[in-house]
């Protein structure tokens, strides 16, 4: 059994997120064991109203378009993908007056129930009225895969996505561990349910390189491990005896390092324009009903460095998480995903589905240094040990994997330890992006990192062999 290492406590820290102390289990912790996943459904429809990231500290209310005064909100009129402000506007069209040619799957929203797919010759198909077919862009065998690896991670909940470049999904899975288990929760990847934690540090990057911030520009820096206090801000020749730079941040997770430049260089403008310009605050337009994830810039100086430093006021889905890393993997292009590849009539004529033309988020430079660095987390960073052995040999052989790890631990209702890992692969010419997101108890089989090597080597593992 692969949970947690027993000759490991648990309370070890954890270098990108707070840590509980060393040591042995509180009696709190102990009482939030026993009560364990019975109450874990109030989670999943809660999707988290206060995101505990130490106890340092008041804890902002998350939402869009409700800023308090001279804190800017990403705000958007659609929370759900479409145009009403309750979110509910069905952007579905008659079956009957489908183009031969759809850009985007949208026009089918309200009509794909991925609890409704079927295999149908060498994919999966969904049943429409009219005796219509929507064929999926869902590949059987990483489907497979994906559910088979959240299944083995045994997480209370959990969500994994895979898609190609242009926005195609190759693999949407959701599982909740229960009691009772659903191993068919696909809407744990299309709703925000978990914090963003230091995936957050992407957009923050985007922003610091975009304000003039160099990837190698030396940082003096002291603590920042698990927490962001108000002397990390300020620069102090007798503490700050360790000097690093922004690259190093965003692969090791250094808080200290991302929260002092961003208090800096970044105002709340400036993070709200970044989030803003990475889709955030609004919903994926396509053919499943997503959520939009949530963020706030807090008030204050130390807040707002908290919040770029990834520790608060911002939640993603796992769709979120993979179009943001897609942002990076497409030097700069903003893509909207689909999962229909065709609709097919009774009669045999067919509507080809394609993808959307993609918009330019961030330069393509700034997304090619933040590329590196997240080379650098599986590289020398925080997910090393899930892509290396213990000889120090890449787990995919010669592939590159470009990626970032998040880790966030929340007490309330009951304790869930949130995991992330957002990348792609290759890291020099990507053919998949991935987001896998946890939430762990205090025992756990697997975090996200190692999640998502598993999936990238199967992905991998079968992709066609380069021509001569």
């Amino acid at each position: 059994m692969n949970r947690r290492n027993p000759s490991r406590p648990r309370t070890r820290p954890r270098t990108d997120s707070p840590a509980q102390p060393r040591g042995r289990l509180s009696a709190r912790q102990l009482r939030h064991r026993a009560v364990g996943l019975a109450v874990l459904a109030l989670v999943g429809a809660g999707a988290a109203a206060g995101i505990a990231a130490g106890d340092d500290g008041p804890h902002p209310t998350l939402g869009v378009g409700s800023s308090a005064a001279g804190s800017p909100a990403v705000k958007e009129s659609d929370t759900r993908g479409s145009g009403d402000a309750d979110g509910d506007v069905d952007r579905s069209v008659p079956l009957d007056q489908l183009p031969d040619r759809l850009v985007g799957d949208a026009a089918l929203r309200g009509r794909i129930d991925l609890t409704a797919m079927q295999r149908g010759g060498d994919g999966y198909e969904i049943q429409l009225e009219g005796g219509r077919r929507a064929l999926l862009t869902l590949d059987p065998r990483l489907q497979a895969e994906a559910e088979s690896i959240l299944a083995r991670a045994r997480a209370p909940m959990a969500a994994m996505v895979l898609m190609t470049p242009d926005g195609r999904i190759l693999a949407l899975a959701g599982r909740k561990q229960g009691p009772p288990a659903v191993e068919t929760a696909y809407d744990l990847a299309t709703t925000v349910w978990a914090p963003a934690a230091s995936v957050f540090k992407l957009v923050t990057a985007a922003a610091l390189l975009q304000a003039g911030v160099g990837p190698n520009q030396p940082v003096c820096y002291h603590g920042g491990l698990r927490s962001v206090a108000e002397a990390n801000l300020i620069d102090d020749p007798r503490r700050d005896r360790s000097c690093e730079d922004l690259t190093f941040a965003v692969a090791r997770s250094q808080n200290a390092i991302v929260a002092k430049l961003a208090h800096k260089f970044l105002d709340s403008s400036k993070l709200a324009a970044a989030a803003h310009a990475f889709g955030l605050g609004k919903a994926a337009d396509f053919s499943l009903t997503c959520e939009s994830s949530r963020v706030q810039v807090p008030d204050g100086d130390l807040e707002r460095a908290r919040f770029a430093a990834g520790f608060w006021s911002s939640e993603l889905s796992a769709v979120d998480g993979a179009l943001r890393a897609s942002v990076v993997a497409n030097r700069g292009m903003r893509v909207t995903p689909r999962i229909v590849s065709e609709v097919v009539e009774q009669d045999g004529r067919r509507h080809r589905v394609v993808s959307a033309a993609p918009e330019r988020a961030i330069p393509a430079r700034v997304a090619g240094e933040i590329g590196r660095m997240m080379v650098q987390t599986t590289e020398k960073g925080t997910a090393y040990r899930a892509f290396h052995d213990r000889h120090g040999r890449g787990a995919l052989a010669n592939i590159q994997v470009a990626g970032k790890t998040g880790s966030l631990d929340r007490d309330t209702p009951s304790f869930l330890g949130y995991s992330w890992f957002v990348g792609y692969a290759p890291a020099d010419r990507p053919e998949v992006i991935i987001a896998v997101v946890f939430g762990n108890a205090e025992l756990w089989w697997l975090k996200a990192h190692t999640a998502a090597r598993l999936m990238l080597e199967a992905a991998m593992a079968h992709r066609p062999k380069p021509r001569d």
